[in-house]
């Protein structure tokens, strides 16, 4: 679809094609660190003690600072595409505008969150998160950062109806 679109516009590209991109270099990169867990693809009573290693606890760190680039640069995207479209009015202007603060206000954050919580303080190990419950902290965060999430997607998808009706 982004080759599609990047050839489509290849004799202008507008600032939503070059956001694309690298939503899609980000989700390519989450997307394999997601891959390179599939034997933690089960309950958690399932897996073995022994699994839980220096190993588990990086990817899971690399899993949590991919998740604010790979969000954002993707509902950033809709929203300058938004702006492309639909940037007619002041009042539809500063709604889009908006959007893409309250994108980058709700996912940045995960990157100094996951440094703080996700990862040994600097004179640990890895291995030290198995006895570590800062991570927990993490959880309070999701929570907050799912709830919002759900109604930024309900605002995107919102925003421009009154334009198209």
């Amino acid at each position: 679809m982004v080759l599609g679109r990047l050839y489509i516009n290849r004799n202008k590209l507008h600032s939503a094609d070059w956001c694309v991109v690298v939503a899609l270099i980000f989700n390519a990169a989450f997307t394999g660190v997601v891959l390179a867990q599939r034997n933690y693809s089960r309950h958690l009573w399932d897996i073995p003690v022994c699994w839980f290693n220096a190993w588990y606890f990086k990817i899971l760190f690399v899993q949590a600072t991919f998740f604010a680039p790979v969000f954002s640069t993707s509902k950033a995207a809709i929203f300058l595409l938004y702006r492309q479209l639909f940037d007619v009015k002041k009042n539809v202007r500063n709604a889009i505008n908006l959007g893409l603060i309250f994108t980058g206000v709700l996912y940045l954050p995960n990157i100094p969150l996951a440094a703080v919580f996700e990862a040994p303080a600097a004179s640990k190990s890895w291995q030290s998160m198995l006895t570590e419950t800062k991570s927990h902290k993490m959880v309070y965060w999701g929570l907050v950062q799912s709830s919002l999430s759900v109604l930024l997607d309900i605002y995107i998808f919102v925003l421009p109806l009154p334009t198209i009706g």
